[in-house]
C-alpha cells in the first residue's frame, strides 16, 4: 500500500544512504523479578519469570530478524529497554536525550505506557509500532503509530467483505439471545449489508436470524435449505452452547449442505470433536496463523532451536518469537527499501504468522494492519488457509458426500 501524499517510494537507494536504522524495543521484561537462584539455568532460558517469558521470546525472535537483515547489508543499532509495566519507568526511558536518535520504536506492551510513548512519537515524528494493542483509540490520534494487531471492528470488516461473496447461499445466523451475541449480530449485520450492497447494489440481502432458545435444533433444521448450500453463522463464545449445537448439527450434516462459520475462540474449546468441525466445513478468522509445513517457518524453528536451545512456543493463537521476527523483519525491510520515508510505502506481505496490510485510518491518524486469515476445516481433515483479499467463490468448492450415502 503506497501513500500517494508521500515522496515517491521508488526514489530511495540504501547503498547511497548507508546510515544505520536505530530501533528501540520497549517491553516489560521485569528483569529485577526473575528467579536468580541458578544463573546457569537462567542463561539456558529455564528460569524466565513466567509473566515476562512471552516478551523475552518476542525479543529472541526479533534478534533472529536483526541477524538476517544485517546479513543483507542493513546497518542496525538495537536499543533494548525494560519498561517493567510501569509508567514512571517508561517516562524515564523516553526522557533520555539519546532516545531521540531512533528511527523506529517497537512497544510498549500495555495501553497506559503505549499512550505515553505515542505522545512522544507524535511530538518528535518517530514511527511507533504497537505489537499487541488491538484498539484504534490511540492510533486515531497519532499519524506515526502503526498498529499491528487489527481491531475486532476491522476484523469484522474484512470477514464480512469475504462472506459477502456468497450471495448464492442461504445465510442463517443462530444465537442464544445473549446481550453480547445480539450486539455482535447487530454490528455484523450492518457491516455485512454494507459489504454486500457495495458488491451487489441491485440485489437485496436476505439473512435468517434464529433464536436457538426458541427454535431448538428442529427449528434450525427446518430453516436449512435441503437443496442449496447454507452458510450457518454462530457468533457465540459459550463453550457449552457451541459444543451442544455442533454435536447436533453433525448428526444432520450428511443430509444437508452446510458451511459453518464460527469464532476464533472455538479453537481453544476442548470438548468439541474436531471431526465435527471438518464435517461441517467450519470456517473461522484469525489475525495470526502458522503453517508449520512452510519452509520459512521450518527454517525459523530450526534457527531458533539452535540459537536459544528451546522451542518457540504459542501463547493463545500467537507465537511471540515469530511475532517479534515478523515485525522486526518487515519494518527493517521497509526501511531498507524506502528509507526514512518507509511509513508511506508499506507493502502487503505475508510473514511467518502475520499478514501485513496496513491502511491509514484517517487523515490525522496512523496506520492499522487489516490483514487476517480465513481458515477452513475441509473434509480431508486438513486446515486450508484462504486469502480473503484474493478469493473467488468458484475456488470454494466443497465435495459434499450426500450423494454417496
Amino acid at each position: 500500500m503506497v501513500d500517494t501524499l508521500a515522496v515517491p517510494c521508488d526514489e530511495f537507494d540504501y547503498k547511497e544512504y548507508n546510515k544505520p536504522f536505530n530501533i528501540a524495543l520497549l517491553l516489560p521484561f521485569n528483569l529485577d523479578e526473575m528467579d536468580v537462584a541458578n544463573e546457569e539455568e537462567i542463561a539456558q532460558g529455564k528460569h524466565y519469570f513466567p509473566k515476562a517469558k512471552p516478551f523475552l521470546e518476542f525479543y529472541e525472535g526479533l534478534l533472529i530478524a536483526v541477524d538476517s537483515m544485517r546479513n543483507k547489508g542493513l546497518i542496525i543499532n538495537l536499543f533494548v529497554y525494560d519498561t517493567k509495566k510501569d509508567s514512571a519507568t517508561t517516562a524515564q526511558i523516553i526522557a533520555k536525550p539519546e532516545f531521540l536518535r531512533n528511527n523506529l520504536i517497537i512497544g510498549p506492551a500495555f495501553s497506559k505506557n503505549l499512550a505515553l510513548v505515542s505522545e512522544f512519537s507524535k511530538e518528535h515524528k518517530i514511527n511507533l509500532v504497537s505489537p499487541f494493542y488491538s484498539k484504534k483509540n490511540i492510533t486515531a490520534s497519532n499519524p506515526y503509530l502503526l498498529q499491528v494487531n487489527p481491531s475486532m471492528s476491522t476484523q469484522l470488516d474484512e470477514i464480512t467483505n469475504f462472506l459477502s461473496n456468497f450471495r448464492d447461499k442461504k445465510l442463517i445466523v443462530v444465537h442464544q439471545e445473549e446481550k453480547k451475541e445480539l450486539e455482535f449480530i447487530k454490528v455484523y449485520q450492518e457491516k455485512f449489508s454494507t459489504a454486500f450492497n457495495r458488491k451487489y447494489p441491485d440485489d437485496s440481502l436476505q439473512i435468517t436470524i434464529l433464536d436457538y432458545n426458541k427454535c431448538k435444533i428442529d427449528g434450525l433444521t427446518k430453516a436449512i435449505n435441503d437443496t442449496a448450500e447454507n452458510l450457518l453463522i454462530i457468533p457465540s463464545a459459550d463453550q457449552a452452547f457451541v459444543s451442544d449445537i455442533i454435536t447436533k448439527l453433525n448428526s444432520i450434516a450428511e443430509d444437508k449442505k452446510i458451511i459453518l462459520f464460527g469464532l476464533p475462540a472455538w479453537q481453544k474449546f476442548d470438548n468439541i470433536e474436531l471431526e465435527y468441525l471438518h464435517n461441517l466445513y467450519m470456517n473461522t478468522f484469525l489475525p495470526y496463523y502458522i503453517d508449520y509445513d512452510s519452509p520459512e517457518v521450518i527454517n525459523f524453528v530450526v534457527h531458533y532451536r539452535d540459537k536459544f536451545k528451546a522451542e518457540p512456543l504459542e501463547y493463545g493463537t500467537c507465537n511471540y518469537s515469530m511475532c517479534g521476527y515478523d515485525i522486526a523483519r518487515y519494518f527493517m525491510e521497509m526501511f531498507m527499501l524506502y528509507g526514512e520515508n518507509y511509513r508511506h510505502c508499506l507493502e502487503d506481505r505475508i510473514m511467518l504468522q502475520s499478514r501485513f496490510s496496513f491502511r491509514k485510518i484517517s487523515s490525522t491518524g496512523g496506520y492499522e494492519n487489516t490483514g487476517i486469515y480465513v481458515i477452513r476445516y475441509d473434509n480431508e481433515y486438513k486446515l486450508v488457509k484462504i486469502d480473503p483479499e484474493n478469493f473467488s467463490p468458484k475456488d470454494f468448492i466443497i465435495d459434499y458426500k450426500i450423494e454417496k450415502k
